[in-house]
Parts: C-alpha cells; structure tokens; sequence
C-alpha cells in the first residue's frame, strides 16, 4: 500500500510541475541606427541565480546592449539573457541600456510569447532613483519608448502550486564520504537526495568546491523521488578538498551538507603553489591548444594543450597578474594573490580577427613645431614598438590584435607622460607634454591637487587645487566629458554623465586635472 500511494502522489507532484509556467519573451531594442536583442523568462528548471540558461553581458566590444542586474552568491552580473525560476509568484526585471547613440530608446515585443491567462506581465521605466509612474501590460501593447537615461522594470506575477510539505529533503549518501583520502585525481563526486512529499527541486541546486562554484557542471538523473547530481572533474583535485551542497524542495524547504576530503597523490608544496586552468573560447571553437597564459611580474609563459588546459610551475605565495592571450582573440586578464594551489577558468571572445590602430597626436605646449616625439608602445613585456611623431604630432602603431598595452610619450625638455590601456578597436589617444624647465619653475608654489571628497549615486566631488580644465577619458583613451573650473573655485561634480548626458557604464575612467602649465592624471573604478 505504501509502495501505491508514493507512485500516486509523484504523478501528481510531476503534473503540477509539468504545468508550472514556462515562457521566453524576446525583447527587440533600438536606438537611432544601432539595435540589440535582449530575453527574459522563467522555467521549472532554472535557477535565480546564474545558470546554463542565462547568458552574460560582457561589454566586449563595445556596443548598445541592454541588461538585467542579478546577483549569485554575492557575484553581481549582468544578463543580456535572464531566465528565472518559475517556482516563485514574483519576479522583478531590473535594466540598463548602455552605449546609446540617440535620444531615445525603443523597445518591442511579441505579447503571444506570454501564455495566455498565466499572470500580469508589466513593463515600465524611471530614472534612477525614482519609482515606475505608468506601467504598460505586455500582454496586450507590443512597445515602449522612452528617453536615454531612464531605466527599465519588467515585473512579473503569476499563482504557483503550493505544496503542504514542512519536511526538507534528505542527502541520503555521497560518493565520496566525509574524511576520505581518494587516490584518484579526477574521480567522479556524486551526492543523492531524496524527497517523497514536494519532490526535489533540481533549480535550487547549490555546489561549491574549494569555495569555487561547479553548480554550473552538475549533471542530474533522477527515478522517482530520488535525484542524483554528479560532478566530473575538469582539473585535478588539491590535497585538500572541501564541498558545499545545499537543495530545496518545491515547498521551498532546503538542507545543506559539507565534506572534506584528500587527495593522496599531491605533489610537496613546500616549493610553491601550482596554478592551473582551463581557457575556452567563444563561438564553440574546438581547437583550444595554443592559447598564451602569462604572469606578468615575472615573464613566465605557458600554452595550453589540446584540451585548453595549462599548468604553471609550483609560485611562491604572492599576488600575480595572470594574462591569457590569443591572435584573434581579446585578451584578459585577472589579479590573484597565490596563498594555495589555484584553478582559473577563462573564456576568450572572438576579435573577430582584425588587426587594429593606435594613434593619436603629441602636443607639445608652447611649440608649433611638434616633430620629435618619442611614442613607444609596449605589449606587457613581449614586444616594444617606438615611433617618432611628424611636425603635426602625429603617430601611429598597426597590431595585429587587440590586447594590453602601456603607450609613452617622451620629448626632451618636456614631461613624459604614459597610459595603460586595452584597446579593442582602432583606438586614439592623444598626449599634452608640458615643459620640464616650467614645472621646475613653479614646483614651489602650491602644487595641483585632485582629491574625492564624496562619491554617491548622483555623482563624484572631487576638490582640485589650482585646477581650471577636468578631462574624464574611459580606458581606451576616449574622451567622455570635459568640464572647466572657474577662477576661485577649489570644487567640482561629475554626475556619471558623458558630453551626450548619458550615464557611463562601470569600469576604468581616468581623471585629468590641468593647471596653467601643467596637469595630473588619477584613476577611479565605478562599479555598477
């Protein structure tokens, strides 16, 4: 008897899941000549958080996007694709459109791709810091439009079943157990969980390994009210090895459990710490060896094997830049401090296989004459390419490839200036030298100075000394807005706006401050 019962009650569990709401909703957006894609949705299977349905938006290159703020684990990220869990009766659909060209945004839609009579699907915008004022049903408008700067919400509010189950799933066993010292590197972890009221809610899944999310990697295979999740290893494991698993059922309920395992085949780290990886690249390419992995501070450089895997000789605990560099790739890189052994994972987008130009001028203040300038170009320590400007300032690099780059301007008698950038596309950067024997000359009055006083979310104080001129550059170079300080004044506000009053996008923005003869240049991170 107990035996029907269990097999009655999990084909109704299956028919309320089947039936949860499952839709995806393409949103077509324009403005002026550029237009871009962006997907909203839910599904019995997806997670809030960021999963296999969801696709990031990467801001390589540049171009007019529009996404959707989340947040997994505390990782905050943007989605050009944002699909949700449908367990839940309220989602909300935060988004920012970037890189606009005109003044106004418009944003189209199928009301169809909604299933009829499955909840209220609303959609309006706000500048930010104030509230929607008119909402607009997507069932039954197909577009809105509204003007740069605003922001939009997409809401949606639909009825879930509802399950009378305050008992959590249970982890019944796991492949590896609590303690255990494995002699195989790359051996197969499996964890069961069984749940014979609401059933197993695979959406909610949660793994980190070595405190590094694989939820991602998980297969599941379930029989009845029982699932099991595997983990196949892409790398190695370390000598120590520490797992957290957390699930829930579809009443919401959640256990968690931890482990801790060893590897008995670990190399003495007594000389150092390995660090290893896997490097993808985009479009599904499947010839992934060759691939440049470099660490900066000390020249050290590797290539990846057949499998896109690389493994660095044992490092001493410090911080390193690790650079992962393609032809017809961009390149990235991240800043790690090595206190144990380490896995990255990195995923390269195509160039799309074009070589690029760096140019620009080299003023010489005070000159007519700007011939003479010394403008080298150094590839992070691989390669240095030098060229010496005309009688009009002008120089020029051809690359074969966007990448990391530090560009100098030197001229004798003048102060030499340089940049750190990461160019793209074809990229210009001009350069002011002020005269030496000019600087020498007033060092002893009081010194230009550019200090932040407040940053909030209306915008940066910054208190400048001796300052007339503010120039704000994004990190390739580009002039995004210019601002004078009148006569007197020692304070001056950046609202976040470019020259065209649009908000910049988070990243690297340099800040230069000029004075009568000469100027200085800091650098500020905005975060989204």
């Amino acid at each position: 008897m107990r035996r029907k019962f269990l097999l009655i009650f999990f084909l109704v569990a299956f028919f309320c899941i089947s039936s949860a709401l499952d839709f995806r909703m393409e949103l077509d957006v324009t403005c002026g000549a550029d237009n871009t894609t962006a997907t909203i949705g839910v599904s019995p299977d997806a997670r809030n958080g960021i999963d296999a349905y969801d696709l990031p938006y990467l801001g390589f290159p540049p171009a007019f996007a529009l996404y959707f703020e989340t947040s997994d684990s505390g990782l905050s990220l943007n989605l050009v694709t944002d699909i949700r869990f449908s367990g839940d009766s309220i989602q909300i659909w935060d988004g920012t459109t970037v890189m606009e060209t005109s003044s106004q945004v418009v944003i189209r839609w199928s009301p169809s791709s909604f299933p009829a009579d499955s909840g209220e699907l609303k959609i309006g915008y706000h500048l930010p810091g104030d509230t929607v004022e008119e909402w607009f049903d997507m069932t039954e408008v197909d577009s809105i439009a509204y003007n740069v700067g605003n922001r939009i919400q997409i809401v949606l509010r639909h009825e879930v079943p509802t399950y009378d189950d305050t008992i959590s799933p249970e982890i019944i066993s796991w492949s590896i157990s609590d303690g255990d010292t494995i002699h195989d590197s790359v051996a197969v972890l499996s964890v069961i969980v069984v749940d014979t009221n609401s059933g197993v809610d695979t959406s909610s899944v949660s793994m980190t390994l070595n405190s590094i999310p694989i939820t991602f990697f998980l297969d599941d295979s379930s029989y009845g009210d029982t699932v099991m999740f595997s983990y196949s290893p892409l790398l190695s494991y370390r000598d120590t090895n520490w797992v957290v698993f957390s699930i829930s059922d579809f009443a919401g309920n959640m256990t968690s459990d931890s482990i801790t395992f060893y590897y008995a085949d670990s190399t003495d780290t007594s000389s150092g710490y390995v660090i290893s990886g896997m490097v993808f690249l985009s479009g599904g390419a499947t010839t992934l060896s060759g691939t440049k992995v470099m660490v900066s501070e000390l020249g050290i450089t590797e290539t990846t094997n057949t499998m896109g895997q690389f493994s660095l000789d044992p490092l001493p605990c410090d911080t390193y830049t690790i650079l992962f560099d393609r032809e017809d790739y961009i390149p990235v890189d991240t800043v790690i401090y090595l206190e144990y052994d380490t896995t990255i994972m990195v995923t390269l987008e195509s160039s799309g296989g074009e070589g690029i130009t760096i140019s620009g001028l080299v003023i010489l203040e005070g000159e007519t004459d700007f011939s003479g300038s010394i403008v080298s170009l150094n590839t992070f320590g691989v390669d240095t390419m030098f060229d010496t400007t005309d009688a009009s300032g002008n120089y020029e690099f051809l690359l074969p490839s966007p990448g990391f780059f530090t560009i100098k301007a030197e001229h004798t008698g003048f102060r030499t200036d340089s940049l750190f950038v990461i160019a793209l596309n074809d990229t210009i950067i001009n350069f002011s030298l002020v005269s030496s024997s000019i600087r020498e000359h007033i060092s002893g009055n009081d010194p230009i100075s550019l200090v932040v006083l407040s940053a909030g979310g209306d915008g940066i104080m910054f208190r400048c000394e001796n300052v007339r001129k503010i120039s704000i550059f994004d990190i390739s170079g580009r002039s995004i807005r210019k601002f004078d300080v009148p006569p007197g004044k020692s304070e001056a506000f950046w609202n976040y706006r470019d020259e065209f009053n649009r908000y910049v996008p988070a990243g690297v923005y340099f800040i230069r401050a000029a004075g009568s003869d000469f100027s200085i240049t800091k650098k500020i991170i905005l975060l989204q």
